[in-house]
């Protein structure tokens, strides 16, 4: 096991934070030497993004002491820590990590992702698409619906952004192109 020395935060750095509804909150991270950053530096925007601890889950979907083992065996990016209780991950090396994931499976052109892109494990995907897994095997299987890739021996995942996309479409096809009512005729009083 190597230790990794800690890392330093550029002032102004920004990182993610869940809200109660699930959505994400950028939010500045204002070290406590601020006083000592130029008006130039203070009026740039931030140049780094960096995850809370608390959200790295709803990224990778692997539970955080997964995440610190992976960590630990040098397969995961190193947390940053900000203090002795709050860790914080850089949201390029995060990226950069799913992206590998992304590239080794098999099939189509690899999409590019960005910091929006999560992946979603099967309790994810059938909270969007509430089919069985059953069905979901033989959409897969006939290419009706986006391809899963491991992420280990025991972890299979799909990329969020092509599911949505695939919902997307599906609803387009399933709406019948009918014209929409008359307007009903009021008369004037």
């Amino acid at each position: 096991m190597t230790l990794r020395p800690p890392r330093t935060i550029q002032p102004g750095a920004i990182f993610f934070k869940a809200l109660d509804d699930g959505d994400l909150l950028l939010k500045t991270l204002f070290m406590s030497n601020a006083h000592q950053i130029s008006p130039t530096e203070a009026l740039s925007p931030p140049t780094t993004l960096f995850i809370h601890a608390n959200l790295i889950s709803a990224f990778v979907v692997y539970s955080y002491p997964n995440i610190l083992r992976l960590e630990t065996d040098g397969l995961f990016p190193a947390r940053i820590r900000l203090s002795p209780r709050t860790s914080v991950w850089s949201a390029e090396e995060v990226v950069g990590w799913m992206q590998a994931k992304i590239n080794a499976r098999a099939g189509d052109v690899p999409p590019i992702l960005t910091i929006h892109d999560r992946f979603l494990d099967l309790k994810r995907l059938r909270r969007l698409v509430p089919y069985s897994r059953t069905h979901l095997d033989r959409l897969e299987a006939a290419k009706s619906f986006p391809p899963r890739f491991s992420l280990g021996k025991n972890r299979t995942v799909w990329l969020e952004r092509e599911v949505r996309e695939w919902i997307a479409n599906k609803t387009r096809q399933d709406v019948p192109n009918r014209p929409s009512p008359p307007c009903s005729q009021h008369p004037e009083t």
